[in-house]
């Protein structure tokens, strides 16, 4: 058989903090998070009968894993290694990773992949488990298992795909859909556009935070509203004014590439940088694309289509296992092989 799982990248577009918060209180603050259409793949098949091979395309490795008592072979695989041995999975599966956006460009694609790796791996062992049972078992591996610091909502985003309020209590996280019409999803869809910076580029200029939101994003309510009455130029204006109060100091590329873009047209965006890249999700209306683009490549700038996803992680099919496996010894020519026991 094979098993192919998927889950979406997500963007937070909003933030609500509760700051100093009561003893006695059980909020601890929302997030607005949309879902786009650009995933992170895993790919489940019969492997060797001893042990359970770990495929990376985006890395170029791979892993052999026999025991799970050994540790971590490489910080990059650490992630589909704790999964297989937190879900107690020890022979015969070779686990293929494939993303069609990079990792480290504050795309969450981490959390994606967790929760890709567990519906997968659960539904390979006969569990079908539902968006919630996911992102918990998503959260946990990493927050317990690997000791990693990890925000609960952006595993939830990634389970559950759409645009939602995501609000994060002391006991359980509730998932809450805008209430969008259609032509509101199709306006979105039309002026949703993200740019890829070459891998470890310029990093952004010092950064200094409004005092009136920790988070230095638009307070949720805000966009909730804008969304819900339709008004994409608003949620533009939104992002744009807590983009400069973020960087009010940011200097060199970014900060060229962000005002080209509102000469260009754009509304507004968002500026997301992670430890391998950088990256602009930007709402600008689809007659001036077309410049946004162009102006935007003169800056070594990706652009990457995209539009919002309303689902979240889905096991997509489960087809008969050919006799072959040409195709993932093609993807392996010249990677980085390892044995674990």
């Amino acid at each position: 058989m094979i098993l192919v799982t998927r889950a979406p990248i997500h963007i937070t577009l909003g933030t609500e903090a509760t700051g100093q918060m009561d003893r006695d209180s059980r909020d601890t603050g929302a997030v607005v998070s949309a879902a786009f259409n650009r995933y992170v793949y895993v790919i489940i098949t019969p492997g060797p009968e001893r042990g359970v091979r770990i495929i990376s395309a985006d890395l170029g490795k791979e892993l052999r894993l026999h025991s799970c008592n050994a540790p971590a072979a490489t910080v990059e695989l650490e992630l589909p290694q704790a999964t297989i041995c937190y879900l107690n999975m020890s022979d015969g599966i070779t686990v293929f990773l494939a993303s069609q956006v990079p990792a480290g460009y504050g795309l969450h694609t981490r959390a994606s992949m967790a929760v890709a790796l567990v519906k997968g791996l659960a539904f390979w062992s006969g569990l079908d488990l539902g968006p919630t049972e996911v992102a918990e078992l998503a959260y946990n591996l990493q927050s317990e298992r690997l000791g990693w610091t990890v925000d609960r909502t952006t595993v939830y985003a990634a389970a559950f795909g759409g645009v939602n309020v995501i609000r994060e209590s002391r006991n359980r996280v509730e998932v809450s859909p805008l209430g969008i019409d259609q032509d509101t999803q199709t306006a979105l869809d039309a002026h949703a556009t993200l740019f890829l910076g070459p891998r470890n580029a310029e990093q952004p200029g010092k950064i200094r935070q409004a005092a009136s939101n920790p988070f230095s994003l638009p307070e949720a309510d805000a966009v909730r509203l804008a969304l819900e009455y339709g008004s994409i130029h608003q949620l533009g204006a939104l992002l744009y004014e807590s983009q400069a109060r973020l960087h009010t100091q940011t200097t060199g590329q970014w900060h060229r590439a962000y005002h080209l873009a509102q000469e260009q047209g754009a509304f507004g965006g968002r500026l997301l940088h992670g430890a391998q890249g950088h990256a602009l999700f930007l709402l600008c209306p689809p007659e001036n694309q077309e410049s946004l683009i162009a102006s935007l490549q003169t800056l070594d700038m990706a652009y990457r289509q995209i539009g919002v996803e309303h689902e979240g992680v889905q096991a997509l099919q489960a087809l008969p296992w050919p006799t072959s496996q040409s195709w993932q010894e093609s993807l392996l020519v010249g990677s980085e092989q390892r044995d674990i026991y």
